[in-house]
């Protein structure tokens, strides 16, 4: 048994290549019988690999005998002559103050001290003791939850530097294992309840099911196998829509929707997946009604705001989908004054810079005019000019153009997203719109044939 045991976990050491080079592993151990398997079971292998094992330990200060779990665990560590490492939350606080679950919250403690004495310890891995049983009940609960299918795959065996070396074996696999070996280890007497909806699947759900179907998980297990193999297929796809729709600008992803809308759904749902992950890293609880949600706003002909979690929004405007983070558009770039001497005007908070020149009428090669290059009779502009962001009722008259027109209208006209029109800079001369810069040329100060003297501005995009 030991031998089957060993080999099992050898074959997915190898298929992997976790350990091919020297490598430090930090392995998570409870004292459950999981994880003592695991924590043996590497130690057993040290002559095999390249690695150097920590073994770490969070106490949760759930229950009066966690203390003694953590003493457990610490001996455990000093017989095998293994370093330890060890932290105690109560995890009752942390889920009051991150407004989730006792579970959740236990999770992510876990998770953030884990991936701390790795760092601590320039370690390449966290191994965890996820088995085949933990998958499965993962796969029923997410089926009861409803789910995508890249949820219904189970538990990875690698995700980021976490790795789950016991996934394709069982929890019955385990216990042998453990029996076999006399390995010693504490049982946590919560986990026999059905208090939590894990707990549910597995003490209340699974007997019922094995009197019916004794064998039930292998035919899951393949279930889950081919989910996972067509998953993969599905998520290149949309990893390629992903990088042929989508642009990452100021910590932001910029949707094209007019690529994402010739596309199938289910590709838009992972590349959509994909703008998310690459604004906010791997860390945010995403669910498939985050994505359902924008998947319909994409294909929606309305603007809209969804909320997601780590504080990101997606707003749908136009033709543009922005993902990033949720931050008041209130606060407007500062006004900024030119004066007659300044050459290079600097707009950093507006993505602008501008370069002016005084020309000779002689000199001023107007037939290059256009939206970011523009010319003024110089004499007829009072200065300093000012270049500011739209302020309500705002008008102008446009070069061409009969009239003046609300500000407003002529940027919705331009199709400029709601979120961005707070931060489209105008050029003010004596209290009027001289210039929208990028946009359009107002009618002030126009240059006629007998001007004497020119003042030329080009806008760039700054580092341009």
């Amino acid at each position: 048994m030991k031998s089957d045991f060993l080999t099992i976990i050898k074959r997915i050491l190898n298929e992997f290549g976790w350990f091919k080079e020297k490598t430090g592993v930090v392995v998570a151990v409870s004292g459950g019988p999981d994880s003592m398997a695991l924590l043996y079971a590497l130690d057993a292998l040290k002559s095999n690999y390249p690695m150097s094992l920590i073994c770490a330990h969070v106490d949760h200060c759930l229950r009066t005998e966690s203390s003694g779990d953590a003493e457990f665990v610490r001996q455990m560590a000093h017989s095998l002559q293994i370093s330890f490492a060890m932290s105690k939350i109560n995890v009752a606080d942390s889920a009051k103050s991150l407004k989730v679950s006792i579970e959740e919250a236990g999770r992510i403690e876990r998770y953030k001290f884990l991936e701390h004495v790795r760092q601590d310890n320039k370690c390449d891995w966290i191994a965890t003791a996820h088995h085949a049983d933990d998958a499965i009940e993962t796969f029923f609960l997410r089926i009861l939850r409803g789910s995508s299918p890249a949820g219904l795959h189970g538990i990875s065996p690698q995700l980021g530097q976490v790795i789950r070396p016991l996934i394709r074996l069982t929890r019955t696999e385990i216990s042998d294992y453990i029996e076999a070996n006399d390995i010693p280890y504490r049982i946590d007497q919560t986990n026999s309840l059905t208090d939590t909806d894990r707990n549910f699947v597995r003490n209340a759900l699974f007997p019922q099911i094995d009197k019916r179907f004794p064998d039930f998980r292998k035919p899951v297990l393949r279930t889950m196998n081919m989910i996972d193999r067509e998953n993969a297929f599905l998520e290149e796809e949309g990893y390629e829509l992903f990088q042929s729709s989508v642009r990452i600008h100021d910590g932001r992803a910029v949707i094209n929707l007019g690529i994402v809308r010739s596309a199938n759904r289910a590709l838009v749902a992972r590349a959509l997946k994909c703008a998310v992950y690459s604004v906010s890293g791997p860390g945010i609880r995403l669910t498939s009604q985050h994505i359902s949600a924008c998947v319909h706003s994409a294909f929606s002909e309305k603007s809209g705001l969804i909320t997601l979690p780590g504080n990101l929004v997606a707003r749908k405007e136009h033709c543009e989908m922005t993902i990033g983070q949720n931050q008041s558009i209130a606060s407007f770039p500062k006004s900024v004054e030119i004066r007659t001497q300044s050459q290079r005007c600097e707009l950093t908070e507006y993505g602008f810079n501008l370069e002016l020149r005084f020309l000779i009428g002689s000199e001023a090669r107007l037939e290059t005019a256009n939206a970011n290059h523009v010319f003024f009779d110089a004499d007829k502009l009072s200065f300093p000019l000012i270049v500011r962001s739209p302020m309500h009722g705002d008008r102008v008259k446009l070069w061409g153009a009969p009239g003046s027109k609300k500000l407003k209208s002529i940027l919705i006209n331009y199709k400029i997203p709601k979120s961005q029109r707070p931060r489209i800079p105008l050029l003010i001369n004596d209290g009027r719109i001289a210039w929208i810069i990028g946009l359009r040329r107002g009618v002030i100060a126009p240059v006629e044939k007998d001007t004497p003297k020119i003042l030329e501005i080009i806008s760039k995009q700054s580092g341009g």
